[in-house]
Parts: C-alpha cells; structure tokens; sequence
C-alpha cells in the first residue's frame, strides 16, 4: 500500500521512478526533486531552497517551479536562492540581493529587470556589461582530436583545442561526464 501512495506521490510531481530504487541509484537532478517532494509533503511553512535547480533539466526545472506555483497558493513561504536572474524574475514576488556578505535591499519583482538586478549586485551602474573583445588569442597551444574513455559509459569523440591565452571552459549538466574528462 505505501508503495502504490509513493507511486502516485511521484507522478502527482512529475516523477516517474520506481518507488522501491535505492537513493543511492537515482540521479543528483532525481534525489533533490525527492528532496523538494519531502518537505512539500511535511507541511512545511517555510522551504529555503538554495540554487535548486543547478542539476536539473528544463523539464524538471518546469515542475519546481509549477510546486513552487502550487506552495504560493497554499500560503507556504519560498526562500529561494539563486544566481539565474531569469528565474528570480520568473517565480519570485520580492527579491532581495546580498552583496559581499550584506544586504542591500529587498524590491518588489514587479519593479526590478535584469538590468536593475545585475546593477544592485555589483554595486554600480553596468555600462558596458559585455565590451568588445580586444584580446586576440595566439597559436593553438593543445588539440585533442576523437578523446574517447575507456569506460563504455563514459564520454565518446571529443575533440577540441585551445590557443595560448586563450579561456577554454568545458560545461553541462550533472552527468555530462565533465569531470571524468578532464580528470
């Protein structure tokens, strides 16, 4: 019988898991969606979420946010903690910003734009958030042409090269086997 309620708990948040996996087995993006659906289910008053969804996908990220959505309508108090502008605008009915440790302000949502938001968190009007590009790199200083792990699971024909002085970042999502390429 908990078995068929967690089943139908899961689905009622999107999830589609098998009930009785192992935590252990399920992705990062999974185990903090149960995280989310546990405190949702103890009632909470007040949830503090902090960057929850660093390691989820878009259509998990559209669930969070219909439970956000859900927890406004039930009069549960949301902290919500993040770095993605989008989202703070998308969910949030005040923000308040924090810089070097302090606060500086909390505005209503309505009144605040990317701009506003950026301009308060560095301290200083933003005028030339993205200037041109005067460095020109040098010569291709390492290529990496077909990289291949030798764990079958892992990540397949990468190929890439960077010039001296060049900044080359490597990004994606929990499981994007990242880190195993570069260690």
């Amino acid at each position: 019988e908990m078995i068929e309620q967690t089943k139908g708990i899961l689905r009622e948040y999107g999830m589609d898991f098998d009930p009785k996996l192992k935590v252990g087995s399920l992705s990062v993006a999974q185990i903090q969606m149960l995280e989310i659906i546990k405190a949702v289910r103890k009632n909470a008053d007040i949830i503090i979420m902090d960057e929850p969804t660093s390691s989820l996908t878009e259509t998990e990220t559209a669930i969070l946010f219909r439970i956000i959505d859900q927890l406004k309508n039930e009069n549960v108090a949301i902290i919500y903690i993040s770095h993605k502008i989008d989202e703070i605008l998308q969910i949030s009915d005040d923000i308040t910003i924090m810089r070097d440790g302090q606060n500086v302000g909390t505005w209503p949502a309505s009144e605040m734009t990317t701009d506003t938001i950026v301009n308060k968190m560095v301290g200083r009007e933003m005028t030339d958030r993205f200037p041109p590009k005067k460095h020109t790199p040098g010569a291709e200083y390492l290529k990496v042409e077909n990289f291949t792990s030798t764990n079958p699971h892992s990540f397949k024909d990468v190929s890439f090269s960077v010039k001296k002085g060049e900044i080359f970042g490597i990004g994606g999502l929990v499981g994007s086997q990242r880190s195993e390429l570069m260690e």
